[in-house]
């Protein structure tokens, strides 16, 4: 049984998250500040505000994907090991692109 297909917006809201994970999994100490978030999903092509690289973040803590950690006055995430189990290819996190698809 399958479900309705998915708008193009969340198919980027997915991509974005993915894009976080690869981000982060890519850091030797596998977390960035948000607004080092921001600037590297520009990279990836994802042009989104503090706001909603905030959001993303939070929807990535709900499936467990990141943790948050307030130091001062930054937001930091660090990748969980669901997170780098799902960039892997290892575990999937439900709303998040599978790391080796490109129709998903």
């Amino acid at each position: 049984m399958t479900g309705r297909p998915k708008s193009y917006a969340e198919k980027d809201l997915e991509d974005a998250r993915l894009a976080i994970l690869k981000e982060l999994a890519q850091q030797t100490s596998g977390s960035m500040s948000l607004e080092q978030l921001v600037t590297a999903l520009g990279d990836w092509g994802h042009r989104k505000a503090d706001a909603e690289v905030a959001q993303l973040l939070n929807d990535l803590v709900q499936v467990r994907g990141v943790a948050l950690f307030q130091t001062g006055v930054r937001l930091i995430a660090e990748i969980t090991r669901e997170g780098l189990n799902h960039v892997a290819g290892r575990q999937g996190l439900a709303a998040v692109k599978k790391p080796f698809s490109s129709t998903d």
